[in-house]
């Protein structure tokens, strides 16, 4: 049981590294993102789709995190560090604007 998930999610976020390939970098976003779900708010996050958490959360940065994680995953998308630079800044405005 974590005590303070937000702010061991914003630990994990600081540990992704830029330079990791496309596809594990996001799929270490989703896991932060995910387990951070998960410990703070009680929900079964890791079964549940992109959509399904859009709905539950209805948060436009959210949102657009969980296209980024999708377009990598499924269209196979490639962003370069720059991009990834502002994923992370945007994961760490989600877990801190969610309550």
């Amino acid at each position: 049981f974590n005590f303070n998930p937000k702010s061991k999610a914003l630990k994990d976020v600081e540990k992704i590294d830029l330079n990791t390939d496309s596809n594990e970098f996001f799929i270490q976003i989703s896991e932060v993102l995910r387990k951070y779900f998960q410990n703070n708010f009680y929900i079964i996050s890791f079964e549940m789709t992109s959509t399904e958490l859009k709905d539950f959360f209805n948060n436009k940065d959210l949102n657009y995190l969980l296209d980024e994680i999708d377009q990598v995953k499924f269209a196979k998308k490639n962003p370069n560090n720059r991009e990834k630079e502002n994923i992370l800044k945007l994961l760490k405005k989600v877990i801190r604007k969610l309550l």
